[in-house]
């Protein structure tokens, strides 16, 4: 690995584990932080994409005849996909498990699923930069929806003392939406 994703890797690990102090300190805490960063160890490429817990699983072959056991491995079902992001407001591509899909689908989408889903579960370096990207997208909209917001209410004000003066020289009517046509056959 080079020392460029080495640093990133670190990097990511210490914003999640600040991530999950919170508040206090306890020993439940400190036991799910160490559980999580050994998990974050043993994954391999789970770290590059979505795998929500999905791991390279070992077993056996058995044969039919003879019951000879051959060593054999299971795959997660990953593929890569490009999903798209409200937040960032484009198309993420990615590795993706079936399993992640369904999860994402079942949370109402990628931003949901990356927002809400604990990292000890999403168990991914990927799904952590992301959540990243996405609180300091939704901090920087809710600043300037902050800003827009206080000359909104002094244009609303404005706007309010016109209709007042509109409302007293006349009254409107509101318009209704024309009937439905009748059907005719072709």
């Amino acid at each position: 690995m080079s020392s460029g994703k080495k640093a990133l890797t670190s990097k990511l690990l210490q914003t999640t584990m600040t991530m999950m102090r919170g508040g206090g300190g306890g020993q439940q805490q400190q036991q799910q932080k160490e559980q999580f960063v050994k998990k974050v160890v043993v994954c391999g490429r789970a770290k590059r994409g979505l795998y929500h817990g999905k791991t390279v699983r070992f077993g056996n072959n058995v044969s039919e005849d003879g019951g000879n056991k051959t060593r054999r491995k299971w795959s997660p079902n990953a593929k890569r996909k490009r999903l798209y992001s409200e937040v960032l407001n484009r198309m993420v591509p990615m590795q993706v498990t079936a399993h992640a899909l369904k999860c994402i689908d079942k949370a109402g989408g990628l931003d949901n699923y990356v927002l809400n889903t604990p990292v000890a579960k999403m168990m991914s370096l990927k799904g952590m930069e992301l959540k990243e990207k996405m609180t300091r997208a939704l901090s920087e909209e809710g600043r300037r929806r902050g800003e827009e917001g206080v000359k909104q209410d002094s244009n609303e004000a404005e706007g309010e003392e016109e209709e007042e003066e509109e409302e007293e020289g006349e009254t409107k009517t509101p318009k209704r939406p024309p009937p439905p046509r009748p059907k005719t056959k072709s």
